[in-house]
């Protein structure tokens, strides 16, 4: 038998699928946004505390409050957004596995509609508190 032969009965080695780093990637944004999301609903949460009665004190909060919300707003959807993007073309890569994308891609929207769900609750009922 020569080596043409020889070589012609193997079999060749199946193609691992690579690391998901898209995916990774995805799950970082979205523990960074939470974060994010968490510190400026605390700092709202606090701006918001009655310290004074319902006098001029009452003002001061609404407009620091309202003021962390709208610039938490803009990290929070970009790295959202920017998560989900990971997510997606971690997605559509070929030969990669796509557990941590779909997992990423999945908490990136659930997050992104808590988001705009509270900010839409939190804008809208302002003249009933």
């Amino acid at each position: 038998m020569t080596q043409i032969e020889a070589g012609t009965d193997q079999q060749a080695a199946p193609i691992k699928p690579k690391t998901q780093v898209m995916g990774i990637l995805s799950i970082i944004m979205f523990g960074l946004t939470l974060c994010v999301l968490l510190v400026g609903f605390g700092l709202v949460a606090l701006a918001y505390t009655p310290t004074r009665g319902a006098g001029e004190g009452a003002g001061n909060a609404f407009l620091i409050g309202g003021s962390l919300l709208i610039v938490s707003a803009v990290p929070i959807l970009i790295g959202n957004l920017i998560g989900c993007v990971f997510g997606i073309i971690g997605l559509v890569q070929k030969n990669r596995r796509k557990g941590l994308a779909i997992v990423g891609t999945t908490l990136n929207g659930i997050l992104l509609l808590v988001y705009l769900a509270l900010f839409l609750v939190l804008t809208f009922n302002v003249n009933r508190w």
